[in-house]
C-alpha cells in the first residue's frame, strides 16, 4: 500500500487489506468459439459477456483446456462438416480480439484435435495461431504443464490402438514432472476414471477417454504426488474425480459458462467451480 494510506483510521486501512482478493487463475475448456455461420454462434456472446465479467476482478491467468475454437459448419441437410482454412481463421481472430476484454490477463490453451486443428488444418498452423501445443509455466510456485493429445477418441475394443503422443512428449512431459516441487496438468483429452467412464461413451464404440493401455499412464502415477491438480476436457459435462488420489476436473464452458477458479489461498490449492451443474457428476 502506498504511504498516503495511513493518513486513514487503521482500522479502515487493516480492512481494506483484508478484503482484497486472493490471486487466481480461471480453467475452463470447451469454448467452441463460432463464426456467424457456424454451428453455435451463441458461444461467442457467452464467452465475451464472461470476459466482461471479469473485469471488476481479473485472473492473473486464463487457460481453456482444448476446443477453444469449433470449427464446424452446418450443412444444407443439418449434418455438421469442418470449416475450411478461412473459415478456423476468422474463429481464432474472434479468440484473440475477446483476449483485449482482459489486458492484464495471460490467455493459455492447449489444443483440442477435431476443432482447434483438424485437416486442412494442421497441428502445427494450429500451434502458429494458438501458441505452442505442449509448454509450462510457473505461477505462484506451482509448475502449470501443458500438453496436446492427438487421438480425440479411443475404440473400446482396443483396435487400432496409438499413443496420443510422440517418444519425446512422453520424454519431456517426464522431465518436466521431475523437476517440478508442486505441478497442474492440463490436457484435453481426459484420463479414464469411473465417472468420466460413463459420460466418456461416443458412437461407433469410440470412447472420448484415453485409453489405459496411453504411455500417460505410468508417467503420471510414478509422479503422482507432485500433481496438485489435472484439469481435462472433451466431455461437455462438468465432472469432479480423482486419478491416483489426484483431484481431476472437467469445467467445460459450453454451454453453461463452467469454470474453475483456481485460488492461491497460501497454505495450498482451492478450486471452486462455478456455474458448472454438478447432478451426477462429482464424487
Amino acid at each position: 500500500m502506498r504511504t498516503r494510506t495511513l493518513l486513514l483510521p487503521w482500522i479502515f486501512v487493516l480492512a481494506a487489506c483484508a478484503a482484497e482478493p486472493d490471486p487466481y487463475l480461471i480453467v475452463t475448456s470447451d469454448t467452441h468459439l463460432s463464426n456467424p455461420d457456424g454451428r453455435w454462434p451463441q458461444t461467442v456472446r457467452r464467452f465475451q459477456d464472461f470476459l466482461t465479467e471479469l473485469t471488476a476482478n481479473p485472473p492473473e491467468l486464463l487457460f481453456i483446456v482444448g476446443d477453444v475454437v469449433d470449427n464446424v459448419r452446418s450443412t444444407p441437410d443439418g449434418g455438421p462438416r469442418a470449416g475450411d482454412k478461412a473459415f478456423w481463421a476468422r474463429e481464432v481472430q474472434i479468440y484473440k480480439r475477446a483476449q483485449s476484454t482482459l489486458p492484464g490477463t495471460r490467455f493459455l490453451q492447449s489444443l483440442g484435435p477435431g476443432h482447434d486443428y483438424i485437416a486442412p488444418v494442421t497441428l502445427e498452423e494450429a500451434e502458429k495461431a494458438f501458441g505452442a501445443r505442449n509448454g509450462s509455466v510457473v505461477w505462484r510456485g506451482r509448475k502449470l504443464i501443458w500438453l496436446t493429445m492427438r487421438t480425440a477418441a479411443f475404440r473400446l475394443d482396443g483396435r487400432n490402438f496409438r499413443n496420443g503422443l510422440s517418444d519425446a512428449e512422453y520424454a519431456w512431459l517426464d522431465r518436466e514432472l521431475a523437476t517440478a516441487e508442486n505441478a497442474i496438468l492440463l490436457f484435453h483429452v481426459p484420463l479414464r476414471t469411473d465417472l468420466t467412464f460413463r459420460f466418456g461413451n461416443w458412437p461407433g464404440g469410440l470412447h472420448l477417454t484415453v485409453d489405459p493401455r496411453d504411455r500417460i499412464y505410468p508417467i503420471i502415477d510414478r509422479h503422482a504426488p507432485r500433481i496438485q491438480a489435472i484439469f481435462n476436457g472433451h466431455i461437455h459435462k462438468f465432472i469432479k474425480t480423482t486419478h491416483r488420489g489426484i483431484p481431476l476436473y472437467l469445467c467445460p464452458f459450453y454451454d453453461n459458462g463452467c469454470h474453475c477458479k483456481v485460488h492461491d489461498s497460501g497454505d495450498g490449492l482451492e478450486i471452486k467451480p462455478v456455474d458448472c451443474p454438478q447432478r451426477g457428476a462429482a464424487e
